[in-house]
């Protein structure tokens, strides 16, 4: 019985995304074409039209928010590539670093065996 409430419950979800097969008119979901028939805007311009208003998006939210701290920006930003590497001690033979290249020559010997 739970199965049959949770079915009740997805029901609205599944039928807002589901496109109604009469809506479909010629292979192409009616009412599509509103933008460029409608509107004029020709097809390839709309997709300049959406980088546009993305780009104005990101922009008015990056001004409007606050900027992150020093703090903040070491924690996003990526260290040096060796830095994964050379950071930590090694930890023996469950360390990712030798795993990783026990992985590498695995790798490279079958490419050879196999080629």
């Amino acid at each position: 019985m739970p199965h049959a409430i949770a079915a009740v419950d997805v029901q609205p979800t599944v039928d807002a995304v589901r496109v109604a097969p009469e809506r479909i008119v010629g292979g192409i979901v009616a009412d599509y074409g509103v933008i460029t028939d409608g509107w004029g805007i020709p097809y390839m311009m709309a997709g300049l039209i959406l980088l546009c208003m993305c780009i104005g998006v990101y922009v008015i939210t990056s001004l409007v928010t606050p900027a992150p701290t020093a703090e903040e920006l070491d924690k996003m930003g990526w260290k040096p590539p060796f830095g994964a590497i050379t950071s930590t001690k090694f930890t023996g033979i469950i360390d990712q670093r030798l795993m990783a290249g026990i992985l590498f020559v695995i790798m490279i010997v079958l490419y050879y065996l196999l080629r």
